[in-house]
């Protein structure tokens, strides 16, 4: 075996120091680029979109509840080591002398917010932090300006060069009532991570901390408040003990729960994304279809390149068995080091496209991911195996005796002796299956393929139609055309499937791009020319004209 393994790098170096490979090669790496940078660009995508949704809502997990949960539940993600807070929501009256004001109370603990970042302005700067202490209170600017604070709105929006006024705070600790509790003003809401993004919540917000709960009394029996837990996990370990705590979580809500992802809370945007991806997706499967096409192509050349030396390795005594052995670790060592190439090459392809689109994606920090490291290389290796063996195995009825007659190529025994029927089944079966787990998708890539071959059926007898007509119609013409014709007639089989092959292969690219148009078309036509892109509510009739103003 190792005589063998020795041997058959050293064919494949020869082979591709002499440029029998080049063709095959260059499909591979070209295959697996291709697959590699959708896939990295789409995994970004994706895991930015998880960044800046857990970033709004404050962890990766959120539970809603209106009403305590049991406790159980807390300690099982305990025990799972998950990060966890706390905030309960709920409307109460805030006084300031004999005004009052309806506000979205806040209560959260002190570890809030597990993601994202609690922005508030004591100074003239704004500063992300954690819970307010006990005894303080933190207001939203509709709250300071309606009790009209002592707040100093010159040091709000000073220069920050400025060091003596930037120190200077913005509310001097204005005594602010909530039920049977005093607490002092010391910040500016700015932003809070979890909070609703519904247009309906009206009432301004202010935060406490959870501890100071109790003392305000505002909780009664009948008290309508919106229990929310927050959940999250750093290393991949916990984060895999996150999944399995949602899903162990799951089973057990009853009505007046829900339980979300960061993403899930934001429909619009989901709804949109999950468009962007399944349209990259659908460009990464007709990548892995055109790879496999041309590797099919140049392995075929490749195959019948090697008879000749297949045959003559017959002649000097090796077995079948030992040529296929051969033949199958040059494809792997094929396979692996295009491969490398073709992954490194589209990892580059990412990077581009990550500067490019820079100013679309708000996160454009690059990351590794191995998902599509494995994709791109197992299926390049898995479609070249596959598609290959179908000449590989041809090699068990060469006759030494063609070799000396030169009638290798044209020997009836290759192509009787095996049914190479099942290997291109084995091949389009793993092209399907590699698609759905590239894709994620079973349903797009089922469809996909379903329309694929339909669209070869109509394609092919199309193509058969027109070379008969062609031939017909060109025996009309000198004998130098009529024998051009006569040799397609001869390879009638061979050119109907090259015609409907690169006729599929253009229709899918215009697909891509008719898929793409009607992608922004249905983006674009959900809102009307000329929607604004900032809403203003809860402005009076009467205020109208002010706010104009």
């Amino acid at each position: 075996m190792r005589q063998l393994l020795f041997l058959a790098v050293k064919f494949f170096k020869r082979e591709l120091q002499n440029g029998e490979l080049s063709l095959l090669i260059i499909s591979l790496v070209i295959a697996t680029a291709s697959l590699s940078s959708i896939g990295f660009l789409i995994r970004h995508i994706d895991g930015s979109m998880n960044h800046h949704a857990n970033q709004l809502n404050g962890a990766q997990l959120v539970l809603k509840s209106s009403s305590e949960v049991p406790e159980y539940w807390l300690e099982k993600a305990q025990q799972l080591q998950l990060k966890q807070a706390k905030m309960l929501v709920f409307p109460s009256m805030l006084s300031v002398n004999d005004d009052f004001k309806l506000a979205q109370i806040k209560a959260v603990s002190d570890n809030f917010p597990l993601q994202g970042e609690l922005r508030v302005k004591k100074y003239a700067s704004a500063q992300v932090t954690k819970a307010p202490p006990r005894g303080e209170i933190w207001l939203d600017n509709r709250l300071v300006l309606f009790f009209k604070l002592p707040f100093n709105q010159q040091q709000a929006n000073t220069d920050l060069s400025d060091a003596a006024s930037a120190n200077k705070k913005i509310i001097n600790k204005a005594q602010i009532e909530l039920g049977e509790a005093q607490f002092k003003a010391t910040a500016l809401l700015e932003r809070v991570p979890g909070q609703s993004n519904s247009l309906f919540t009206i009432a301004p917000a202010a935060m406490i901390n959870i501890a100071d709960l109790a003392k305000t009394a505002t909780i009664q029996p009948g008290s309508r408040v919106d229990y929310i837990y927050f959940f999250s996990g750093s290393t991949a370990d916990e984060q895999q003990s996150l999944a399995g705590y949602q899903q162990w979580l799951k089973p057990k809500l009853y009505s007046g729960q829900s339980l979300r992802t960061g993403v899930e809370d934001f429909k619009a945007v989901n709804a949109s994304l999950k468009k962007a991806a399944d349209y990259l997706s659908l460009a990464g499967v007709l990548t892995l279809l055109l790879a496999a096409i041309a590797i099919a192509i140049n392995s075929h050349r490749y195959g019948q390149k090697q008879y000749k030396n297949n045959a003559i390795m017959l002649c000097l005594g090796f077995s079948e068995k030992q040529i296929i052995v051969i033949e199958v670790i040059k494809l792997i060592a094929l396979g692996l080091t295009g491969s490398l190439i073709g992954i490194t090459l589209g990892y580059m392809v990412y990077q581009a496209l990550l500067l490019v689109l820079s100013d679309v994606l708000t996160n454009s920090e690059s990351a590794f991911y191995m998902m599509p490291v494995w994709v791109s290389m197992s299926s390049g290796v898995f479609l070249l195996l596959t598609i290959s063996m179908a000449n590989i195995i041809r090699i068990k009825k060469l006759s030494p005796m063609a070799l000396i007659r030169n009638d290798l190529l044209s020997n009836k025994n290759i192509s009787e002796a095996v049914n190479n029927k099942l290997f291109y089944f084995i091949s389009f079966s793993g092209l399907i299956l590699i698609s759905i787990w590239y894709s994620g998708s079973t349903n797009l890539t089922l469809m996909f393929y379903l329309i694929l071959f339909v669209s070869a059926v109509l394609l092919y007898f199309l193509a058969q139609l027109l070379l008969v007509k062609i031939i017909h119609f060109g025996r009309r013409f000198q004998l130098i055309n009529r024998l051009s014709l006569l040799n397609l007639e001869r390879h009638k089989q061979a050119v109907l499937l090259q015609i409907t092959s690169f006729s599929l292969i253009f229709s899918l690219i215009v697909l891509i791009f008719l898929v793409r148009t009607e992608l922004l078309d249905n983006w674009q036509s959900q809102f009307p020319e000329g929607t604004p892109n900032h809403f203003v509510i809860n402005v009076q009739t009467y205020e109208r004209q002010q706010f104009e103003q």
